[in-house]
C-alpha cells in the first residue's frame, strides 16, 4: 500500500461506493464497495439457511481445543508501529454520514443475489475506516459508526471453548470454482485479524473494558488447532504456521493465502501492542517466518504477478500490490531485511501500474510497442530520435513476457508503449516509492559511487560522487525507481538528499 493509497489498497477494494455526487468533497475519500473485499471468488445464497442456523448452534459452546505449537519462528524481536503508521491508518477521511450498503442500524452489509448478509471483514474494515476518520477529526459520529458495527460483530459471534469466531453465513465458490465451495458457516483468519484490530482500537479510544475482553476472546481463536467440525483459522504445515483465509476442513486444511495470512498478523500486532502477550509475539514471529520462507521461493513468479495462494496458480494484480505493502509492514514488525527484498522483488516483477508522469526518451530509444488488454505485444515499431524528447505517460506496467514499459498519452506516439531502460527511457522523478519505516541500513562495499539529486520536476539537478576506502553503511529513508532503476534515498550521511542506484555492491540490512 503506497502511503497515500493505504485506505483503498489495504482496507477495501472493488467497485465504487453507493454515494451521491453531493457527498463528494476534496478533503475526504469515498472508500470502495465491499463486493470483493478480502475474497477471491463467487458468493451465493445458501440453499438451506435453516441448516446454516443449526450448524452455528452446534459450533457454539464448550469444547476441548488444543493450542498450536511446533512451528518455526523468527529469532527476532517484535515491533509495533506508531499510531498513524499502523495498517488501516492514513490521511483519508471518509464520509461522516456513512457510505455503501448499510442496514437500518447503520451496519455495513454485503448483498448476494438481492439478499443482505453480515460480512465480518466488511464490518471490521468499515469500523477501522471510521476509527481512522475519528482519529483525524475527533468527530464522535465516526466513533458511533465504529461502535455500531463492532456491536453487530459481537452479536453474531460463535463461541467455541473460550474463543470467539465471526462467521460468514453465505456460501462462497473459491476462485469461482463450484468444486471448491466454502459452505456456510465458514470462518477466516483475515476476518479474525481485522475484527481483533477493531476491538483493540476501540479499547484504545474508549477505554471500555468490554472491547479488551472481546479482543482477548478473539485472539484466542488464532491460537487453536483444527478440531472436528469446530471453527478454526490456524494450522501448521510441517513447521510453517498458517493463519488461513479459507479453512477447508481436516482433509484439506487451507489454501495458504498470502494476503489473508498477513491481515491476521496485523490483528496480532495490535493485540501484542496492547497486552505484550508472549503467545501473540510467538504467533507473529511464526507467521512472519512462514512468509520469509515462502515469499521469494514460493509466492514469487519472476517478471510476473505473485501467486495469490501457495496451493493455487491464481495470480491477481490487485492482490499483488497488497502483497508488496504487506511485505513492507512485515519489515516494520520484525526488522528482517528479507521482507524488504520481497517487496523490491515483487515491485520489479510487476510494478504498480497506475504510475505516470513525464517520460523522457533519448536517442538510444529504438523499439516501441502496442499491446492488447493482457499486455501482450500485438505490434512493434522501430523509432529514432535526433535528440532527447519528452511525452506524458499514464501507466508503468510490465509487458507480458517482456520489459516494463510506459504508455504515452499524447502526441505522435499516443497509446504506444516505450520500454523502460537505464540511460534510454525513463519517467522523471522517483516512481513506485517504498517508504521504509523504520529506515533500512544500506551496506556499501568499498569503492566509488555516484548518486543523484532530483529537482522539483523530477530531473537530475546534480550528482555527487564519493569513494569509500572501506565498507560503510547509511540509513535509507525509502527506495524508488529513479532513471529506470531502483535507487535508495538518504536523509543523512555522504549522500544526504540524493538517490543512490542499487547494485550488487549494495545490500540492505536491519536499521
Amino acid at each position: 500500500m503506497r502511503a497515500a493509497a493505504l485506505a483503498v489498497v489495504v482496507l477495501v477494494s472493488g467497485a465504487a461506493p453507493q454515494v451521491t455526487a453531493a457527498q463528494a468533497a476534496p478533503a475526504r475519500v469515498e472508500p470502495v464497495e465491499i463486493a470483493e473485499v478480502g475474497l477471491l471468488g463467487t458468493p451465493q445464497v445458501p440453499a438451506d439457511r435453516v441448516r446454516v442456523g443449526r450448524a452455528l448452534a452446534a459450533q457454539n459452546g464448550p469444547a476441548a481445543r488444543e493450542e498450536v505449537s511446533g512451528y518455526s519462528r523468527l529469532d527476532s524481536e517484535v515491533f509495533a508501529p506508531a499510531v498513524g503508521q499502523r495498517p488501516y491508518e492514513s490521511a483519508a477521511v471518509t464520509p461522516v454520514e456513512g457510505y455503501g450498503v448499510v442496514d437500518a442500524a447503520g451496519v455495513r452489509m454485503f448483498a448476494v443475489s438481492g439478499t443482505n448478509f453480515n460480512h465480518p471483514v466488511g464490518q471490521a474494515q468499515y469500523a477501522l475506516a471510521n476509527l481512522n476518520s475519528h482519529r483525524l477529526t475527533g468527530n464522535p459520529a465516526y466513533l458511533r459508526i465504529a461502535v455500531t458495527n463492532a456491536e453487530r460483530l459481537l452479536e453474531r459471534r460463535v463461541e467455541s471453548a473460550d474463543a470467539w469466531y465471526f462467521p460468514y453465513e453465505f456460501d462462497f465458490a473459491l476462485y469461482g470454482n463450484r468444486n471448491m465451495m466454502m459452505r456456510a458457516p465458514w470462518y477466516s483468519a483475515m476476518a479474525q485479524g481485522q475484527v481483533l484490530s477493531t476491538f483493540v482500537r476501540l479499547h484504545e479510544v474508549t477505554g471500555d473494558e468490554r472491547w479488551r475482553s472481546a479482543a482477548e476472546a478473539t485472539f484466542r481463536s488464532l491460537t487453536y488447532l483444527p478440531a472436528g467440525d469446530l471453527p478454526y483459522v490456524t494450522f501448521v504445515d510441517g513447521t510453517r504456521l498458517w493463519l488461513e483465509e479459507y479453512p477447508r476442513g481436516l482433509a484439506d486444511l487451507g489454501e495458504q493465502v498470502f494476503n489473508g495470512h498477513n491481515f491476521a498478523v496485523y490483528g496480532l500486532i495490535d493485540y501484542w501492542a496492547l497486552t505484550a502477550d508472549p503467545t501473540a509475539a510467538d504467533l507473529i514471529r511464526g507467521a512472519a517466518a512462514t512468509i520469509k520462507d515462502t515469499g521469494l521461493t514460493g509466492f514469487r513468479k519472476p517478471r510476473a504477478l505473485s501467486l495469490y495462494a501457495l496451493t493455487s496458480t491464481t495470480q491477481n494484480a490487485k492482490y499483488h500490490q497488497i502483497h508488496v505493502e504487506q511485505a513492507l509492514h512485515l519489515w516494520g514488525f520484525t526488522r528482517d531485511p528479507v521482507f524488504l527484498a520481497v517487496a523490491s522483488a515483487f515491485r520489479d516483477d510487476y510494478p504498480l501500474p497506475t504510475v505516470g508522469g513525464t517520460m523522457r526518451a533519448t536517442r538510444r530509444t529504438s523499439t516501441i510497442y502496442q499491446v492488447d488488454s493482457a499486455m501482450r505485444v500485438v505490434r512493434s515499431k522501430e523509432v529514432s530520435f535526433s535528440r532527447d524528447t519528452q511525452a506524458p505517460a499514464d501507466r508503468r506496467q510490465r509487458v507480458t513476457g517482456g520489459p516494463v514499459a510506459f504508455r504515452v498519452t499524447a502526441g505522435s506516439y499516443k497509446n504506444w508503449w516505450f520500454p523502460e531502460g537505464v540511460g534510454t527511457t525513463w519517467l522523471l522523478g522517483a516512481k513506485d516509492v517504498h517508504e521504509y519505516r523504520p529506515q533500512a541500513r544500506v551496506q556499501i562495499a568499498a569503492g566509488g559511487y555516484s548518486a543523484y539529486r532530483l529537482d522539483a520536476a523530477g530531473g537530475v539537478a546534480g550528482a555527487k560522487t564519493v569513494s569509500f576506502t572501506r565498507a560503510t553503511s547509511a540509513p535509507a529513508v525509502r527506495s524508488g525507481i529513479v532513471q529506470g532503476r531502483q535507487a535508495y534515498y538518504f536523509a543523512v550521511g555522504a549522500f544526504a538528499g540524493h538517490w543512490l542506484p542499487a547494485g550488487p555492491r549494495l545490500a540492505l540490512s536491519g536499521p
